[in-house]
């Protein structure tokens, strides 16, 4: 009988936008080991509990919908202050966790002149950023949103990858299609996405969105310690921005 082995590492990937609503789209993750994966969980649980919240969604949060609509009625005139200090906690909460994020974004119009559906390319982009951390002989699950507009395309390229490219084949073991409810991680992933998406947008039109500024600084802050890659694609598809360095 073969030897049934846990993962030693866990990947969480979340997206943000969509390629024929949006005109920029993101793809955003976070890497740990498993052991700091159940820290991590144990943390973003307490802040949850402590608000009430049964899961934590972006499009919720901003939307001021789901549970967050309570949350402003309770809030009442400082709900906008408050959603902000909750964003940046969380944000200090993934920071303060031993994880290394990823994230990818497009400008949708250009991009896809050359390159359809983006979502592909932003994964295999994220991959590429991760697979040099992990030890040699590990393996990872990759665990992803069950929205279908993501889910079904990232099934499809995950057996791809591991058909065709050889460095994908051996720590590309596991994949799951999981409710983003019941993984914070994927709740981090989808805080970065959207403050990432927010980033890019903001770029392109030389604006603020807030709150998603100061949620993206705080993400992004002290690259000498947290590991956090951001490769942003603006109008052509061979030109990366690195605006962080993996250490």
């Amino acid at each position: 009988m073969a030897v049934v082995e846990h993962p030693q590492y866990w990947m969480f990937l979340d997206g943000s936008g969509k390629e024929h609503s949006h005109a920029c789209v993101s793809y955003c993750g976070y890497l740990s080991e498993s052991t700091d994966t159940e820290a991590f969980t144990v943390e973003w649980g307490k802040v949850s509990i402590r608000e009430l919240l049964p899961f934590f969604s972006m499009k919720d949060a901003l939307a001021w919908a789901g549970p967050f609509a309570v949350k402003r009625a309770q809030w009442g005139e400082e709900a906008d202050a408050k959603r902000l200090a909750l964003f940046l906690e969380l944000a200090d909460t993934i920071r303060s966790a031993k994880m290394s994020g990823f994230a990818t974004a497009a400008f949708v119009p250009a991009f896809n002149k050359q390159i359809k559906p983006t979502e592909y390319f932003l994964f295999t982009r994220v991959l590429e950023m991760l697979l040099p951390q992990l030890i040699e002989g590990s393996y990872l699950a990759v665990i992803v949103d069950e929205e279908e507009q993501y889910a079904e395309r990232i099934y499809e390229l995950f057996r791809t990858l591991r058909k065709r490219k050889q460095e994908f084949a051996k720590p590309l073991k596991l994949i799951g299609i999981a409710d983003d409810r019941a993984f914070p991680g994927l709740q981090a992933a989808d805080l970065l996405a959207r403050a990432v998406m927010g980033e890019m947008a903001r770029k392109k039109a030389n604006r603020k969105s807030e709150p998603l500024d100061e949620l993206y600084t705080r993400l992004t802050a002290n690259f000498a310690s947290k590991s956090l890659h951001i490769s942003q694609l603006y109008d052509d598809p061979n030109e990366f921005l690195q605006i962080a360095g993996l250490v």
